[in-house]
């Protein structure tokens, strides 16, 4: 069959998926194929002689007028037109319309195809829907997101630099990540990021020192992807989050915790050019739809692998989505639940309030929130970021980004109940110090005491014998001593000499060492009253053992004292 036969070109006209038409120069309909005709709610023979303004809405005849206009000027016309089918209702179609010309060259009328990429346009604004909802997330997140090219040098990042290293995303553009760290880390921590490089595989949880733009030391949980064409790794992709604090209370309490976050998107920039590129050919659109269904799939990698919990709720508090499995909750029963019923109930008209706001003033919050656990009891603490999500400049939803502090608030407790035991302990201490300072002004008024007996007995016992002696001149009789004798024991019964007596040859401070161990002292009490080491007591105390002569025997210097 030749390719010049006319029953072989009707039929390919005929059987053709794109719609098909010939008007004169008016616009009058000559011809139209079935699927021009079926495009529109019509048959073929219902349209023949109808003027081509049957398929627009007053609304879109501006635009058809324009592209006629370009038709009349160029020869042609392609582009994105909207149509209007009997029913009434509206429909988007690529359309190429051409002058049809005679044999000399005369415009004779008009030749138009078409295409319906109604499916096309409704996944073109899902997709930009979901792409404005993850950048008002990354936006509004106080995780710094980032962008590295195979060098490590960075082609993006998110405005939370600012707050966590105190740059201007402009300012981190074309640095590379190593350039941060701190310079005692710098060596190690490069060698061991440019492994992951060489490795092309994606990363977790790599701790590393930064230094901010003030001077501080930040510290920084950062996890990425590899981002791979053909082959070849072109970069990197992922999230920081700043550590510093938990990096604090790690040190302060020797524990860690860790962070994980993947975050991936294109920029915005990057979509609008696909989306310029979109409007050109069916191709092009193809390509520009696999990259936006390329890029809704990384954001669901991310959303579903984000180690915090994320989820939307409505205005009402109904949880519409949910990022991940929730411990202790079936997943069938936390969708389209109330939010409400997971915050423990002391907390739960506090978040009312905080969720009401954020829906009535479109800014995020911050705030920290007790959980209830599966079947009542309560469950870890969470810090709860509240993003509204806006469309037509009205907040539609909130997404709530929680993160498990029940470790830092487990951590702060135990603080502040050691500081509680630390001022018991000190207290118990200054009684103890002020029931000794009364026992050693105790002692010091018995000293005291038995100096002034020992000298009035002395006068009352000794010194009037020996005042007879001398009184007499010569040699005492026996009876003189005996009465002197006598007298001395009288005074040695009354007042013992006790830890001064000379033939013991303790030392001033084993006599006081002495006095405080009968009191009950012990070794370390001893050490703090008179500003002596524990070992220097413990030596004192061996001599004085030794020089009572119980040193090496199972006697209790304490009672031995006490029975002197």
């Amino acid at each position: 069959m030749s390719i010049d036969n006319p029953e072989l070109i009707s039929r390919v006209v005929e059987q053709s998926s794109e719609g098909i038409a010939i008007s004169d120069l008016k616009g009058n309909l000559l011809f139209v194929n079935r699927a021009f005709a079926s495009m529109h709610g019509y048959k073929p023979d219902e349209l023949i002689g109808q003027h081509l303004s049957i398929f627009h809405s007053a609304k879109q005849l501006p635009a058809v007028k324009a592209a006629n206009r370009k038709m009349l000027d160029r020869g042609e016309f392609i582009g994105d037109i909207w149509h209007i089918r009997k029913d009434g209702t509206e429909f988007a179609t690529t359309m190429h319309n051409s002058l049809l010309r005679d044999e000399s060259g005369k415009p004779i009328g008009m030749i138009g195809t078409l295409n319906d990429i109604t499916e096309q346009k409704e996944a073109e604004a899902n997709l930009l829907k979901q792409l404005k909802r993850f950048n008002d997330v990354a936006d509004n997140a106080r995780e710094w997101i980032w962008e590295v090219d195979g060098e490590g040098k960075y082609t993006y990042a998110s405005p939370a630099v600012e707050e966590i290293l105190g740059y201007q995303p402009g300012e981190i553009l074309g640095n590379t990540f190593y350039n941060f760290f701190h310079s005692q880390d710098s060596v190690h921590l490069k060698k061991t990021a440019l492994k992951f490089f060489k490795d092309k595989k994606p990363f977790r949880n790599f701790i590393n020192r930064n230094v901010h733009k003030d001077g501080r030391t930040i510290w920084l949980s950062t996890s990425g992807v590899p981002i791979i064409e053909d082959g070849e790794l072109i970069g990197y992709r992922g999230v920081d989050i700043d550590i510093t604090d938990h990096k604090q209370a790690d040190q302060e309490l020797e524990q860690y915790r860790r962070r994980l976050e993947e975050m991936v998107e294109k920029r915005t920039a990057e979509l609008k050019s696909s989306n310029i590129k979109l409007r050109k050919t069916i191709k092009e659109q193809r390509k520009t739809q696999a990259a936006l269904e390329e890029s809704e799939r990384r954001w669901l990698s991310l959303w579903e692998n984000i180690p915090d919990i994320v989820l939307s709720i409505s205005r009402k508090g109904e949880i519409l989505s949910l990022n991940r499995d929730v411990s202790g909750y079936p997943t069938e029963e936390v969708l389209r639940s109330s939010i409400y019923k997971y915050i423990a109930s002391h907390d739960v008209e506090r978040v009312k309030k905080i969720i009401a706001r954020v829906f009535r003033t479109g800014k995020p919050a911050i705030y920290e929130v007790q959980g209830a656990g599966y079947e009542g009891p309560e469950a870890g603490w969470y810090e709860t970021q509240a993003v509204p999500i806006k469309s037509d400049g009205r907040t539609q939803m909130v997404t709530l980004i929680c993160t498990d502090i029940t470790p830092r608030k487990k951590a702060l407790a135990a603080l502040k109940k050691s500081e509680k035991e630390l001022k018991e302990q000190k207290k118990a201490l200054e009684e103890k110090n002020i029931a000794l300072r009364e026992v050693l002004e105790q002692l010091e008024i018995e000293k005291k005491q038995i100096r002034g007996n020992m000298a009035a007995s002395v006068e009352k016992l000794v010194l009037p014998a020996l005042h007879k002696i001398r009184k007499v001149g010569t040699l005492p009789s026996a009876q003189t001593l005996d009465i002197l004798e006598r007298n001395l024991k009288k005074l040695t019964s009354a007042f013992d000499l006790g830890f001064s007596d000379p033939r013991l040859k303790l030392t001033p401070r084993e006599i006081e060492i002495c006095e405080l161990i009968q009191s009950g002292l012990p070794n370390k009490e001893i050490s703090r009253v008179l500003n002596l080491s524990r070992a220097t007591v413990e030596k004192h105390r061996e001599n004085i053992r030794k020089k009572f002569g119980i040193s090496g025997k199972k006697i209790n210097l304490r009672s031995f004292l006490h029975n002197m």
